[in-house]
């Protein structure tokens, strides 16, 4: 299943990649995500529990950055396994940054996701409905945490399972 989403930043594009860079910041806006921990330089483990249909599943999640090339590109591979024997999850990411203006940037994601085990049963259509939901409310978060720092403001609260 591919996903892949665009948007438009009122930033200039050191500045994106700088919040894009802030990973604890990041988390705290994936729903569902906890228990954040940094294994080394270039990876990260974490606990994502999430619903889908009727079933809840949480998932043991590893991702390693693959490809860095700031402030322009970002690669990363997320693995993970749903407890209770309900599955694997595979994803590809990449993130390119181009700067539109000196004071925005477009941002653009691209996922290449993989599901096998009793959760892939449900379907394409089901879990893209899922991963888009997901992704949106991440969006959202992400953007609201942007702006409130953009704007010179305080920080909106972080999440305190995600060690922040």
């Amino acid at each position: 299943m591919k996903i892949e989403k665009t948007l438009r930043l009122k930033a200039p594009i050191d500045r994106v990649w700088e919040a894009v860079m802030d990973v604890q910041s990041v988390a705290s806006c994936m729903p569902g995500a906890e228990k954040l921990e940094q294994i080394d330089d270039r990876s990260y483990r974490c606990s994502l529990t999430t619903k889908i249909a009727y079933i809840s599943a949480t998932f043991d999640l590893k991702t390693t950055i693959t490809a860095m090339e700031p402030p322009h590109h970002l690669g990363t591979v997320t693995d993970g396994t749903a407890l209770m024997g309900l599955g694997r999850v595979s994803q590809k990411q990449t993130l390119d940054l181009v700067a539109c203006s000196n004071d925005e940037t477009e941002a653009i994601f691209n996922a290449e996701v993989t599901l096998v085990g009793r959760l892939a049963t449900f379907g394409d259509k089901l879990f893209r409905a899922k991963a888009n939901e997901m992704m949106d409310t991440f969006i959202r978060a992400f953007l609201g945490k942007f702006e409130a720092l953009s704007a010179g403001g305080p920080c909106p609260p972080r999440d305190p399972q995600l060690g922040a």
